[in-house]
């Protein structure tokens, strides 16, 4: 397998370890409670057009465009929606996955791989 020197010099994680991983699957099975649930705006009505590749299983972004009806000379307007995962709804603050996503800060997409802030359990899934 190819080996990215500047991840090796870097120190960047690519992997997740074993406790990483159960937490992410047990996390993804039985979600916790949605502390912010009421807060919430439900858009799911509207079309969400993804901004990653076609290819790609983190889909964590999109946009959507509304319109809006109005009675004056244009007669409608548009509203541009950005849809962003939010993953401080599944993960807790100061968890193990916490604290391992601060480190990585982000996903890290190469050439020839990703690696994920998240265990793909969570980033393919509920953080999609």
């Amino acid at each position: 397998k190819h080996q990215n020197l500047d991840l090796l010099r870097l120190n960047v994680p690519t992997i997740f370890g074993q406790y990483l991983e159960d937490a992410a699957i047990e996390i993804a099975s039985s979600p916790p409670a949605d502390l912010d649930q009421a807060s919430r705006l439900d858009l799911t009505h509207l079309l969400a057009f993804a901004i990653d590749e076609a290819y790609t299983r983190e889909i964590d972004d999109a946009l959507s465009v509304e319109i809006l009806k109005t009675d004056g000379p244009m007669h409608s307007r548009q509203r541009l929606w950005v849809h962003i995962a939010d993953p401080s709804r599944y993960i807790e603050l100061g968890s193990p996955l916490d604290i391992s996503a601060r480190r990585r800060a982000s996903s890290i997409y190469l050439p020839t791989e990703t690696i994920p802030m998240f265990p793909m359990s969570l980033a393919s899934g509920p953080l999609s």
